[in-house]
Protein backbone atom coordinates (compact mmCIF):
# COMPACT_ATOMS: atom_id res chain seq x y z
CA UNK A 1 0.00 0.00 0.00
CA UNK A 2 2.94 2.21 0.47
CA UNK A 3 4.74 2.00 -2.64
CA UNK A 4 1.58 2.03 -4.42
CA UNK A 5 0.70 5.49 -2.60
CA UNK A 6 4.23 6.89 -2.97
CA UNK A 7 4.31 5.89 -6.89
CA UNK A 8 1.49 7.75 -7.12
CA UNK A 9 2.77 10.67 -5.43
CA UNK A 10 5.79 10.49 -7.93
CA UNK A 11 3.55 10.12 -11.02
CA UNK A 12 0.77 12.78 -10.10
CA UNK A 13 3.52 15.55 -8.21
CA UNK A 14 4.97 16.67 -11.24
CA UNK A 15 2.05 17.17 -13.60
CA UNK A 16 0.60 19.15 -10.60
CA UNK A 17 3.44 21.06 -10.80
CA UNK A 18 3.97 21.82 -14.43
CA UNK A 19 0.34 22.98 -14.39
CA UNK A 20 1.28 26.45 -13.57
CA UNK A 21 2.98 28.54 -16.22
CA UNK A 22 5.89 29.45 -16.11
CA UNK A 23 6.95 32.56 -16.68
CA UNK A 24 10.52 34.06 -18.01
CA UNK A 25 11.78 37.69 -16.99
CA UNK A 26 10.69 40.65 -19.96
CA UNK A 27 11.27 44.29 -19.58
CA UNK A 28 8.43 46.83 -21.62
CA UNK A 29 8.38 50.41 -22.01
CA UNK A 30 6.03 52.32 -19.32
CA UNK A 31 4.18 54.76 -21.22
CA UNK A 32 3.76 57.11 -17.87
CA UNK A 33 7.16 57.38 -17.05
CA UNK A 34 8.85 56.75 -20.30
CA UNK A 35 11.60 53.92 -18.38
CA UNK A 36 11.67 50.31 -18.98
CA UNK A 37 10.12 48.12 -16.45
CA UNK A 38 10.54 44.33 -15.86
CA UNK A 39 9.01 41.61 -14.55
CA UNK A 40 11.75 41.15 -12.34
CA UNK A 41 11.52 44.86 -10.61
CA UNK A 42 7.75 44.41 -10.87
CA UNK A 43 7.64 41.18 -8.72
CA UNK A 44 9.25 42.31 -4.89
CA UNK A 45 6.24 41.90 -3.22
CA UNK A 46 3.79 38.65 -2.52
CA UNK A 47 2.81 38.52 -6.40
CA UNK A 48 2.60 40.83 -9.67
CA UNK A 49 -0.83 41.35 -11.29
CA UNK A 50 -0.80 41.93 -14.75
CA UNK A 51 -3.65 43.33 -16.42
CA UNK A 52 -3.55 43.39 -20.42
CA UNK A 53 -6.03 46.34 -21.40
CA UNK A 54 -6.33 49.00 -23.69
CA UNK A 55 -7.41 53.06 -24.01
CA UNK A 56 -10.18 52.27 -26.78
CA UNK A 57 -11.98 48.24 -25.71
CA UNK A 58 -14.42 49.00 -24.27
CA UNK A 59 -15.02 46.07 -21.94
CA UNK A 60 -11.17 48.01 -20.64
CA UNK A 61 -12.74 51.43 -20.00
CA UNK A 62 -15.92 49.48 -17.66
CA UNK A 63 -13.31 47.67 -15.78
CA UNK A 64 -10.61 51.03 -15.25
CA UNK A 65 -12.52 51.96 -11.97
CA UNK A 66 -12.59 48.56 -10.33
CA UNK A 67 -8.91 47.97 -11.20
CA UNK A 68 -8.11 51.40 -9.75
CA UNK A 69 -9.82 50.09 -6.62
CA UNK A 70 -7.99 46.87 -6.38
CA UNK A 71 -4.89 48.05 -6.83
CA UNK A 72 -5.80 50.52 -3.85
CA UNK A 73 -6.54 47.89 -1.48
CA UNK A 74 -4.44 45.05 -2.32
CA UNK A 75 -0.69 47.62 -3.29
CA UNK A 76 0.84 46.58 0.10
CA UNK A 77 1.28 42.92 -1.11
CA UNK A 78 0.99 43.11 -4.73
CA UNK A 79 2.44 44.96 -7.73
CA UNK A 80 0.15 46.11 -10.53
CA UNK A 81 1.16 46.50 -13.82
CA UNK A 82 -1.13 47.60 -16.94
CA UNK A 83 -0.06 45.96 -20.25
CA UNK A 84 -1.35 47.48 -23.98
CA UNK A 85 -0.83 44.71 -26.53
CA UNK A 86 -2.13 47.42 -29.14
CA UNK A 87 0.54 50.14 -28.12
CA UNK A 88 1.79 52.25 -30.88
CA UNK A 89 -1.09 51.70 -33.13
CA UNK A 90 -2.99 54.98 -34.13
CA UNK A 91 -5.80 54.80 -31.27
CA UNK A 92 -3.26 53.74 -28.75
CA UNK A 93 -0.19 56.04 -28.77
CA UNK A 94 2.28 56.41 -26.11
CA UNK A 95 0.94 59.81 -25.43
CA UNK A 96 -2.69 58.68 -25.43
CA UNK A 97 -1.19 55.50 -22.97
CA UNK A 98 0.28 58.58 -20.87
CA UNK A 99 -3.00 60.48 -20.10
CA UNK A 100 -4.56 57.78 -17.93
CA UNK A 101 -4.48 58.22 -14.50
CA UNK A 102 -3.06 55.02 -13.38
CA UNK A 103 -0.68 55.09 -10.83
CA UNK A 104 1.35 51.91 -11.74
CA UNK A 105 3.10 50.90 -14.60
CA UNK A 106 1.35 50.89 -18.44
CA UNK A 107 3.61 48.96 -20.15
CA UNK A 108 3.98 48.94 -24.05
CA UNK A 109 3.70 45.79 -26.21
CA UNK A 110 3.45 46.94 -29.14
CA UNK A 111 5.46 43.62 -30.66
CA UNK A 112 3.33 41.71 -28.18
CA UNK A 113 6.06 39.54 -27.05
CA UNK A 114 4.47 39.00 -23.70
CA UNK A 115 1.08 38.98 -24.86
CA UNK A 116 2.46 35.78 -26.65
CA UNK A 117 4.13 34.12 -23.93
CA UNK A 118 1.44 34.50 -21.44
CA UNK A 119 -1.04 33.97 -24.70
CA UNK A 120 -3.34 36.43 -23.57
CA UNK A 121 -6.02 36.84 -26.01
CA UNK A 122 -9.10 39.05 -24.37
CA UNK A 123 -9.05 42.89 -22.88
CA UNK A 124 -9.30 43.32 -19.80
CA UNK A 125 -7.06 39.33 -18.85
CA UNK A 126 -5.34 39.23 -15.70
CA UNK A 127 -2.40 37.34 -14.91
CA UNK A 128 -1.43 36.81 -11.13
CA UNK A 129 2.66 36.11 -11.32
CA UNK A 130 4.23 34.94 -8.15
CA UNK A 131 7.93 33.60 -7.47
CA UNK A 132 8.48 30.23 -6.00
CA UNK A 133 11.73 27.71 -5.82
CA UNK A 134 11.74 26.95 -9.78
CA UNK A 135 10.81 30.25 -10.49
CA UNK A 136 7.88 32.99 -11.47
CA UNK A 137 4.65 31.33 -12.59
CA UNK A 138 0.95 32.11 -13.25
CA UNK A 139 -1.34 31.24 -10.36
CA UNK A 140 -4.11 33.20 -11.64
CA UNK A 141 -5.46 33.84 -15.23
CA UNK A 142 -8.55 35.36 -16.56
CA UNK A 143 -11.38 37.47 -15.53
CA UNK A 144 -11.55 40.55 -13.22
CA UNK A 145 -15.24 39.37 -12.27
CA UNK A 146 -18.08 38.04 -13.57
CA UNK A 147 -20.02 40.98 -14.44
CA UNK A 148 -18.24 43.83 -17.04
CA UNK A 149 -21.13 45.72 -17.60
CA UNK A 150 -22.66 46.04 -14.25
CA UNK A 151 -19.84 46.63 -11.62
CA UNK A 152 -22.82 46.58 -8.70
CA UNK A 153 -24.31 43.36 -9.93
CA UNK A 154 -20.99 41.41 -9.68
CA UNK A 155 -21.34 38.23 -7.59
CA UNK A 156 -17.89 36.62 -8.48
CA UNK A 157 -14.90 38.86 -7.79
CA UNK A 158 -12.26 36.50 -9.09
CA UNK A 159 -9.94 38.67 -9.12
CA UNK A 160 -9.55 39.51 -5.40
CA UNK A 161 -10.29 36.12 -4.16
CA UNK A 162 -7.20 34.83 -5.91
CA UNK A 163 -5.55 37.69 -4.75
CA UNK A 164 -7.08 37.24 -0.87
CA UNK A 165 -6.15 33.63 -0.97
CA UNK A 166 -2.36 34.64 -1.96
CA UNK A 167 -2.27 36.45 1.19
CA UNK A 168 -2.86 33.76 3.30
CA UNK A 169 -0.79 31.51 1.81
CA UNK A 170 -3.35 29.23 -0.18
CA UNK A 171 -3.30 28.69 -4.51
CA UNK A 172 -6.39 30.67 -5.69
CA UNK A 173 -9.20 28.32 -6.54
CA UNK A 174 -10.48 28.76 -9.43
CA UNK A 175 -7.11 29.10 -10.54
CA UNK A 176 -8.43 29.77 -14.27
CA UNK A 177 -11.69 32.12 -15.83
CA UNK A 178 -12.62 32.90 -18.87
CA UNK A 179 -12.03 36.34 -19.37
CA UNK A 180 -14.80 38.13 -21.43
CA UNK A 181 -13.94 41.44 -23.45
CA UNK A 182 -12.64 42.57 -26.97
CA UNK A 183 -10.08 40.36 -28.62
CA UNK A 184 -6.38 40.98 -28.56
CA UNK A 185 -5.70 41.85 -32.14
CA UNK A 186 -2.23 40.17 -33.87
CA UNK A 187 0.52 42.62 -34.52
CA UNK A 188 -0.16 40.94 -38.30
CA UNK A 189 -3.80 42.06 -38.24
CA UNK A 190 -2.99 45.80 -37.52
CA UNK A 191 -3.24 48.35 -40.50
Amino acid sequence: MKRSLLFLVLMIGPVLFSMAQRVENFALKDANSGSTVSLDQLNDKRGTVLIFTSNTCPFSKLYEDRIKDIASRFSNDFSFALINPHAGSIEETENEMKGRSFRFPYLMDGEQKVTRMLQASKLPEVFVITSGPTGQSVVYQGAIDNNPQAPGSVSQRYLENALTQIQRRSSPSPSQTRAVGCNIRSRSARN
